[in-house]
């Protein structure tokens, strides 16, 4: 990365979460990823009206320019019917600006995700995964498909070292493959359906 590159990113976002797991735990730190997920969906939500998460199809869904699912998730496809796959996380960037004046994410950052996983709220790689997917959970609620609601299922996601934590109730659940999410993660982010 450049000097210039470096000046238009800022590890601010990490810092933040850094020194409030640090001095709150991080058990507070998710509670407050979570709230910040759902806050951040009811905003998106409020902005772009529920009338345009109601749709015909998961396609329509996706390739609307204006709607809260695709409000962060811009790279996102639909493969193979409601498999949804996002090549690029939208909270990428802040982790590499952190990594670059850091060597690495410490500890406690990663007992954060752990504590989302164990409790079975999500399948966290990292601490931005948990707004992301709560960020979605709370979308899921307000989407309509031919005037029906919808689930979310998250299938797996992959860290920026290639770590992928896999959604192994909601694959079996919704009848994908295991494979065939791996396939997905190799050269992309992230891989949930909604039903």
């Amino acid at each position: 990365m450049t000097r210039k590159e470096a000046k238009n990113h800022k590890p601010f976002f990490m810092f933040l979460l850094q020194s409030i797991t640090e001095m709150m735990g991080p058990d507070m730190a998710k509670g407050i990823l979570q709230r910040v997920g759902k806050s951040l969906a009811d905003s998106v939500i409020e902005k772009f009206g529920e009338e345009s998460l109601k749709v015909n199809s998961i396609d329509e869904l996706i390739t609307k320019e204006e709607n809260p699912l695709t409000y962060l998730d811009d790279t996102l496809e639909n493969q193979d019917g409601n498999l949804l796959i996002l090549g690029a996380c939208p909270f990428k960037k802040v982790l590499d600006d952190y990594l670059d004046l850091k060597d690495e994410v410490p500890p406690i950052m990663s007992e954060i995700k752990d504590i989302y996983n164990q409790e079975g709220s999500g399948y966290a790689v990292s601490p931005y995964c948990i707004i992301h997917q709560e960020y979605r959970k709370t979308i899921a609620e307000k989407i309509e498909i031919e005037g029906n609601g919808v689930n979310f299922f998250q299938l797996g996601c992959k860290s920026a070292s290639g770590e992928i934590k896999y959604g192994d109730d909601n694959i079996g659940e919704v009848g994908e493959s295991k494979d065939d999410i791996e396939n997905e993660l190799r050269e992309n982010a992230c891989a949930y359906t909604i039903k």
